[in-house]
């Protein structure tokens, strides 16, 4: 930009400056995932005509420019399910560039999996068994009376087995149990899969 001074009165002469306008910083960086994909988006920077984003490789170690585009939002595929990314994004105008975003760390959806074993041994026991997920930090057993409807978390673990005594259980009903795997992005914050499909246990 450039601004010029003239002078009057009792003074002569002008002063021309010139100097480059920061661009804000981006802001409400944020993303939806996939087990693939993370598709983002921020607010919009006045002026801004393009936008640098940047994601975290940990295979390289480093942040690499991932994408230069023109609106407020971004798609990333072909990525690994259950990782863990670092985004950062910055306004671009013309040869200038504005500050990085603060970082975003979020991961990719775990896959979901599948329970292959099933039976209640013991009273208000329910024994599950399913596949194990890549890159999961852990799966979430939830129950209900009906199929379809009125889940509740049941118990969460970090193996692919479990048999669980839970008070919770009445002795003779019949419940329905799914799993999800779960990616931990941070302390309370979780990406989680799909669930599987529902099996139905008679609770001995």
């Amino acid at each position: 930009a450039t601004a010029k001074v003239d002078f009057t009165g009792n003074y002569t002469g002008s002063k021309t400056i010139y100097f480059n306008v920061v661009l804000a910083k981006v802001t409400g960086l944020k993303a939806t995932a996939t087990t693939t994909s993370l598709k983002l988006s921020w607010y919009a920077v006045p002026t801004a005509t393009a936008y640098d984003v940047y994601f975290y490789s940990a295979d390289k170690n480093k942040y690499i420019s991932k994408a230069i585009v023109t609106t407020n939002s971004a798609t990333i595929n072909k990525l690994t399910s259950g990782k863990k990314y670092k985004i950062k994004v910055r306004a671009i105008f013309k040869d200038t560039k504005g500050k990085f975003s603060s970082v975003l760390t979020t991961a990719t959806k775990p896959a979901s999996t599948k329970i292959t074993s099933k039976k209640s041994s013991k009273a208000k026991t329910v024994y599950l068994k399913w596949n194990e997920v890549s890159n999961a930090t852990g799966y979430q057993i939830w129950y209900s009376t009906s199929s379809k409807s009125g889940y509740s978390l049941l118990t969460t673990t970090k193996k692919t087995a479990i048999t669980h005594k839970n008070s919770k259980l009445s002795s003779g009903k019949t419940y329905y149990f799914k799993v999800r795997a779960y990616k931990n992005i941070s302390k309370g914050n979780n990406q989680y899969a799909s669930f599987s499909s529902a099996v139905k246990v008679k609770i001995k």
